[in-house]
């Protein structure tokens, strides 16, 4: 029972540690990108934008992605695309061949690094800028691994029967010795243990308990002072 509800606080752990890193590589390479870019004409200004809403765009992506909805279509995560990205980047995010949007918006971002050199920026900020892409990418598979390997069904099942069995059972241990005062306390015995059960299901998917929505808007927040843009919507 406690190795369950320690493996499920383990995967809450990762979850919002791998939240953590998200967040950090993104405000990482929104201020390289803002050392970095040029700005020698609308083209470049342009760029700057579109970099400010694809990394603006990603938390919302994986948002959606992390809590287990596989395609945007009709949710929050469609609503903020559509607000942030332009119809030619929301078309090519919403309508990747394997329905992942976070990976179609990092492939976006890396063909926006592959204009760099042409436009003049020195190889190492562009692989500083890549570093930071990469490292996003990393973070995604970490993220989409505790989505994709929950703890298995059966072993949560056996563990709840076996702690109910344990919990039926306590009273005719103790009747002969306690008398009525067992019923009290098998109530605070099962209430304890039964919310220890609930908290250990409950975590055991941590992106559904963590603040997912205000980590999307802090990212959102740092990369606009850094790469200033205007919602694109569906212009």
């Amino acid at each position: 029972f406690l190795f369950r509800t320690n493996s499920a606080y383990a995967r809450f752990c990762a979850g919002r540690d791998g939240m953590a890193r998200v967040t950090a590589h993104a405000r990482n390479a929104a201020r390289k990108c803002a050392m970095w870019f040029p700005r020698s004409g609308p083209a470049d200004e342009e760029r700057r934008r579109a970099t400010g809403r694809l990394l603006s765009a990603l938390p919302w992506a994986l948002k959606a992605r992390a809590q287990g909805i596989e395609r945007l279509e009709g949710g929050e995560g469609e609503v903020a695309l559509r607000r942030l990205l332009s119809a030619g980047e929301c078309a090519r995010v919403l309508d990747a061949p394997d329905g992942n949007a976070p990976r179609a918006i990092l492939s976006e971002l890396s063909s926006q690094l592959a204009e760099l050199e042409p436009a003049g920026v020195h190889p190492i900020g562009v692989l500083l800028i890549d570093n930071d892409l990469t490292a996003l990418h990393e973070e995604l598979a970490a993220l989409e691994r505790l989505v994709q390997t929950p703890t298995p069904l059966t072993y949560t099942r056996h563990t709840s029967r076996s702690l109910m069995l344990w919990l039926v059972a306590l009273p005719l241990a103790t009747v002969e010795t306690l008398g009525w005062k067992e019923i009290p306390l098998d109530v605070l015995v099962s209430y304890l243990l039964l919310g220890i059960d609930d908290c250990g299901m409950q975590i055991e998917q941590p992106f559904v308990i963590l603040p997912m929505l205000e980590q999307c808007t802090d990212i959102e927040a740092a990369v606009r002072s850094e790469l200033p843009f205007e919602d694109a919507g569906d212009s």
